[in-house]
């Protein structure tokens, strides 16, 4: 480990001097690199931990803020049908497990019965303005207040666009996105819009040429059209599609900077 020079000095052999420079300097880096990695390893758990925090309490004042029906989540199950046959059967299948008896008529008491006994679905409570609600208070009844398996096709449906509205308007306030909350104005606007023409009857609409409307607009138009019909409501095509390009046109206007 130690020699002597020709003055009989002690002198550290250098290949030692070597190995414990060597593993010095290799120890110290080593430790310093886990020492780092442990506490960036712990600072990004302590970040992630926050980050879940901040998102569920969110996620809490989100919840009691949005606008819920009480047959919610029956309605989701459904929204995954592939085709307007397809959702028919599934509220057809779903009155018939309502239907327990076989009876083809439903009143209030064995709706809500039929409701908490399905697979589930126990937590869901029905009241009497809820179901008033759901029948148009009534409209969809028959004269002994039951409804047979055509009237909740249609209870289905109805409920279906309040559904689609309730998410519309809990996704536009909770959403973060300049550009979400854009198209979900401008297809209000729209949807305005047609109301209004319906109301008015598509007689009473000016219908100015619309040469210049683009493939997207009269893409738009045709579905719009074709929800209409689905609706029972008579729409020309041309109305609609003059609805799409002069509220697009309103939109651009609003939104584009001055």
């Amino acid at each position: 480990m130690f020699i002597q020079d020709d003055n009989g000095v002690p002198q550290t052999e250098p290949s030692v001097t070597f190995f414990f420079v060597s593993y010095y300097v290799i120890a110290n880096i080593v430790l310093m690199n886990v020492v780092v990695a442990v506490l960036l390893d712990e600072f990004i758990s302590s970040v992630g931990r926050e980050k879940d925090a901040a998102a569920l309490i969110m996620e809490l004042e989100n919840a009691k803020r949005r606008i819920t029906g009480v047959l919610d989540p029956i309605t989701m199950q459904l929204t995954g049908f592939e085709s307007k046959e397809n959702l028919g059967e599934r509220v057809d299948e779903l009155y018939t497990q309502l239907d327990r008896d076989g009876s083809g008529g439903l009143n209030f008491e064995e709706f809500k019965q039929g409701v908490n006994e399905l697979p589930g679905f126990s937590s869901i409570h029905m009241t009497q303005p809820d179901f008033d609600c759901i029948t148009d208070n009534g409209r969809h009844l028959s004269s002994e207040g039951e409804f047979n398996k055509e009237q909740f096709r249609e209870m289905m449906k109805d409920e279906f666009k309040r559904f689609f509205h309730r998410q519309l308007t809990n996704n536009l306030a909770e959403s973060q996105s300049k550009e979400f909350k854009s198209t979900v104005l401008m297809l209000k606007m729209v949807e305005m819009s047609i109301l209004d023409a319906m109301s008015q009857g598509t007689a009473r609409l000016p219908m100015p040429p619309l040469p210049h409307a683009t493939s997207f607009e009269r893409q738009s138009a045709s579905a719009l059209e074709l929800g209409a019909q689905e609706a029972g409501i008579g729409v020309n095509v041309e109305v609609v599609q003059h609805l799409v390009v002069s509220n697009l046109a309103a939109f651009e206007r609003k939104v584009s900077p001055t």
